[in-house]
């Protein structure tokens, strides 16, 4: 068995209520045509042009490996990471698959045509009507934790904080002191 394996990373994308599909081309080699999310594979750039610490770790190299992998199939940069799944593909060099949730942040869609065939922001409920072999088994539970930890996330910020206090109009609805108009 080789001890050499490919880390891939993979990123759900949100916007608002919306993650992106991307479309794989026909003629790819695993999975042609099928629907999945966007990323890659791990470049040594990814992490040898980051500066090493003093015992000679580079830390952020799945972090940059995965914007430089957005940026490239579907033109978007993303934002802050969180971790969803991993899964490992056998094979002659098996591949380790890392996948993440984050939000757009900036960007216009723009899609690299050697890579990706078509793209599409969904909703949870149109993922869950998604046929199977549409998407890559499996993707669609990864955007459903994604959709889950996203939902716990925002109401543990809503129960923790109350994030109307700074807004004049939310904080007149929530009950609390009026703010005076200027």
């Amino acid at each position: 068995m080789s001890t050499a394996y490919i880390i891939s990373v993979t990123a759900i994308i949100f916007d608002f209520d919306r993650v992106l599909i991307t479309k794989r081309l026909p003629n790819a080699s695993r999975f042609p045509g099928r629907w999945t999310v966007p990323g890659g594979r791990l470049e040594p750039a990814d992490y040898t042009d980051i500066q090493p610490t003093a015992d000679g770790v580079r830390y952020g190299a799945i972090e940059t490996a995965l914007r430089r992998e957005v940026q490239e199939e579907v033109g978007l940069e993303i934002g802050e990471l969180q971790y969803i799944a991993s899964m490992v593909m056998p094979g002659d060099t098996p591949r380790i698959f890392l996948s993440f949730s984050t939000t757009r942040i900036g960007g216009e869609l723009r899609l690299q045509e050697a890579e990706v065939a078509a793209a599409q922001w969904v909703t949870r409920f149109e993922v869950q009507q998604m046929r199977q072999g549409i998407l890559i088994d499996g993707i669609s539970d990864e955007i459903e934790h994604a959709f889950d930890l996203r939902s716990k996330f925002d109401l543990i910020n809503v129960i923790g904080t109350n994030p109307c206090a700074e807004i004049p109009f939310l904080n007149e609805l929530s009950g609390g002191a009026r703010h005076a108009k200027e």
